[in-house]
């Protein structure tokens, strides 16, 4: 019979995600022509990549994914494009059915958001080996409902009555 103490795997894991972390990923754009324009495009794209690993702490993201995959077998950094982030460029007409506007809603230049879901917030298709047989893939993220009726004025009592559906205790 053998047996390891809880606080043993965490000292364990807290050394191997150490090991692991100390050398973080280096993104190098390369270009593939060595015409000026390409060359140009590689340096800009660098300069991205060091901006948002530098000012969004991507090394912190990726040693979160890392820790998630020593401890669950599996971990995740979603990447998407979140259109109300960046600076307020414009405000646009919001109508209603009759085409009267009915108020204004700022448009924004939008910015990238990253996060590391838990492997218990993404859905996919297990029974594929290989990820990229994936032809789908859910994350499931806590949204405030108070933020996404402001987006949708237009169906907003319907969305501030969620939590009397769904009971105080989930809301």
């Amino acid at each position: 019979k053998t047996g390891m103490a809880v606080n043993y795997f965490r000292n364990l894991t807290r050394h191997l995600l150490t090991i692991i972390t100390q050398n973080p990923p280096s993104f190098q754009p390369q270009a593939v022509n060595d015409d000026d324009k390409s060359l140009a495009e590689a340096r800009l794209a660098n300069d991205i990549l060091e901006y948002y690993r530098v000012n969004r702490n991507l090394e912190t993201l990726f040693e979160n994914c890392v820790e998630d995959s020593l401890i669950y077998g599996r971990g995740f950094v979603r990447c998407i494009w979140n259109h109300a982030s960046g600076e307020q460029y414009d405000v646009a007409p919001v109508t209603n059915e009759e085409g009267e506007i009915i108020s204004q809603a700022p448009l924004f230049s939008g910015d990238i958001e990253f996060s590391v879901p838990n492997m218990f917030d993404v859905v996919h298709d297990i029974s594929n080996v290989e990820w990229e047989d994936n032809l789908w893939v859910l994350v499931r993220t806590a949204k405030n409902k108070w933020d996404i009726a402001e987006r949708y004025p237009e169906v907003r009592d319907e969305i501030l009555g969620w939590n009397q559906e769904l009971g105080d205790s989930w809301m």
